[in-house]
């Protein structure tokens, strides 16, 4: 059964109001941090690993296809007949081969199912690490963190929780709020 109209009305009211007050804690010095570290990386030709878990796994895959597909994407990404004249980046999702991810975590167990995927690709110092975690606590991410960092790659974090382990590993920390729509 489908909510009331006046409900359905509250509750796109209440997820445009949370919607607008976490746009207002949006900290620009660190987005253009993490914008600077993505950009440094494509003008490098270094290799982007990105991580994270669940709901998280769908916004690393989705922003390894924006990066490898169509960087630097105009307003109509149909121009050129939708072919991207631009090379595009070395990102690398670390969440979406089934047969590694089982394979480490088989072997080597959960939290090692991003770090050891990042040394078998052989990830260099001028590489990025980027991780998607809501807590900052997710094992698997703190360890591909820790890894990154004894490889001496840029780290970077995306999270809800500033002074979270993940967020201490980090060399820039996106921090955002909670969101939340209930129904």
């Amino acid at each position: 059964m489908l909510p009331d109209e006046n409900k359905m009305e509250d509750m796109i009211e209440l997820y445009l109001d949370e919607s607008q007050r976490v746009l207002g804690l949006i900290d620009e010095v660190e987005v253009a941090r993490f914008v600077s570290t993505i950009l440094l990386a494509y003008e490098k030709g270094s290799k982007i690993f990105v991580c994270g878990n669940g709901g998280n796994a769908a916004y690393v895959a989705n922003l390894v296809v924006d990066l490898n597909i169509h960087p630097f994407v105009s307003t109509n990404k149909s121009e050129s007949g939708g072919i991207n004249r631009r090379k595009g980046f070395s990102c690398v999702d670390l969440c979406s081969h089934g047969a590694m991810l089982t394979g480490i975590l088989n072997d080597r167990g959960a939290e090692r199912v991003f770090a050891d995927q990042m040394i078998a690709l052989d990830a260099q110092k001028e590489d990025v690490l980027i991780g998607f975690t809501g807590s900052g606590t997710s094992k698997n991410v703190v360890a591909a963190l820790r890894e990154a960092k004894q490889l001496g790659m840029t780290t970077v974090m995306v999270t809800r929780k500033p002074s979270s382990p993940a967020s201490l590993e980090a060399d820039v920390s996106k921090v955002t709020a909670e969101v939340q729509l209930k129904i």
